[in-house]
């Protein structure tokens, strides 16, 4: 149930994001505390495009923040929405795969 919610969530806040991208980036790309996250997604975009952008999004900064990198950088909205989609589903549905796995070990 909680990775269900956490799938939910996330796909929520990234949708959001890509609405408002446009008034998020700037916030975001003037913040020096970001500057070493905004690295790491610049040299992810660069060398694997959107597909690897949000398969890594979860591991770099967190898929939200990487949306509106990604954004600021100048992917396209629709593709990238539906690519952090699909990597919020996969990473949700993998690390609660292993949660359960990993809990189920103890109760047996």
């Amino acid at each position: 149930m909680s990775g269900a919610v956490s799938i939910v969530s996330a796909v929520a806040g990234v949708t959001l994001v890509v609405v408002a991208g446009g008034r998020l980036q700037h916030l975001v790309y003037g913040s020096r505390r970001l500057a070493k996250r905004r690295e790491r997604v610049e040299s992810a975009w660069k060398r694997y495009g959107i597909p690897g952008l949000a398969l890594q999004a979860p591991l770099l900064t967190g898929p939200l923040l990487a949306t509106i990198l990604a954004l600021g950088l100048g992917a396209p909205p629709r593709p990238l929405l539906y690519w952090m989609l699909a990597s919020i589903v996969l990473w949700g549905a993998a690390l609660t795969g292993a949660a359960a796995l990993g809990l189920s070990i103890f109760y047996d």
